[in-house]
């Protein structure tokens, strides 16, 4: 069963140095393990490399979009947002990139500036609740196999029942009224 980790691997994705010295100073001491990545690129890297517990990813960044790195980890990669949380924090407010960031199913869109608690409780709901989602599939699992394993002995008691009946059926031919007519003695098993 997995357990929520201790230190939380966070992915931080955002070309601007000033703004990771910012996150990175006010959330880094909060039982997160910030890794900083300062392009869309490098963090595809990053996530191919070891899955982080969740992403804060910058929407404006040069050469790839926070919106193409969404996409590419969703569609190419194949985590979904049960398996990875994506939380966008830009300062990008207007409707078009909010919807925007719903189609590319991001977990959260969180704006600039932003008080630190709210990204630590944000985060904390989303790495929450992909755990929950995995204990849920792993007891999914389980409750697959114990049925499989109902079938099974379903089958095994079956098959011990035309045993029994195949042993007695037989019984009737080694039986002449009261003469044996033919006898059957168990080998013992050598130690």
């Amino acid at each position: 069963i997995p357990n929520p980790p201790n230190i939380r691997n966070i992915l931080v994705v955002d070309d601007d140095e000033t703004n990771l010295n910012v996150i990175f100073q006010q959330i880094n001491n909060k039982g997160y393990h910030l890794i900083p990545a300062r392009s869309g690129q490098e963090a595809i890297d990053t996530v191919k490399s070891i899955k982080p517990d969740a992403i804060l990813l910058d929407i404006m960044m040069p050469k790839m979009s926070g919106f193409e790195v969404c996409t590419y980890i969703r569609e190419t990669l194949g985590y979904g947002q049960q398996q990875l949380p994506i939380l966008f924090l830009t300062a990008k407010r207007g409707e078009d990139d909010i919807v925007k960031g719903s189609e590319v199913r991001e977990s959260d869109y969180i704006t600039k500036p932003f008080y630190h608690s709210e990204v630590e409780a944000r985060l904390e709901v989303h790495i929450n609740h992909c755990y929950q989602y995995k204990l849920q599939e792993l007891l999914n699992a389980f409750v697959s196999r114990l049925s499989t394993f109902r079938s099974q002995k379903e089958m095994i008691e079956e098959a011990f029942v035309k045993l029994a009946e195949y042993c007695y059926a037989a019984e009737g031919l080694l039986f002449d009224g009261h003469e044996v007519v033919a006898s059957y003695q168990p080998q013992q098993l050598h130690q």
